[in-house]
């Protein structure tokens, strides 16, 4: 079961409880909103970038795999464009490592029937009414 917690940056508060801190590394993807890293930074840990798959634009689990050091406290990796990670591969190299899911920009998106945010250990999620979101600037504000 992921845990929702409301804070400034949406993954501040889940890095926290799954104890990363000074010295911790926690992966992600350089192609993230820049609270994902504040996120990391705030705790005092560093975080290191994965590659993204090109075809998806999401992490690569093997470039994952290449990542991983005994300092890899957690692994954020970031649900993109409303699609959801190749969550079987991510978890499966993840093993132990909780994975804590940057859900914030895949609002409503599932994975096997569970919804984004509801598959690793705990999750970030925000939303406001002054973001709108559509493809090739074809929306209007509301």
């Amino acid at each position: 079961m992921s845990a929702w917690i409301p804070a400034p940056s949406p993954c501040i508060s889940p890095c926290g409880l799954w104890g990363v801190g000074a010295g911790d590394e926690v992966i992600t993807v350089p192609n993230t909103f820049i609270a994902t890293l504040e996120a990391i930074i705030y705790t005092g840990a560093t975080p290191v970038f994965v590659d993204v798959d090109p075809e998806t634009w999401l992490m690569d689990p093997v470039k994952l795999a290449d990542a991983i050091t005994p300092k890899t406290k957690a692994i954020m990796p970031v649900h993109l464009f409303g699609h959801l990670l190749p969550w079987d591969e991510i978890s499966a190299v993840a093993g132990e490592i909780p994975i804590i899911e940057d859900a914030c920009q895949a609002h409503g998106a599932r994975y096997k029937g569970r919804r984004a945010g509801s598959l690793g250990v705990a999750a970030g999620s925000a939303s406001t009414r002054a973001r709108t979101w559509a493809p090739s600037g074809t929306a209007a504000p509301s």
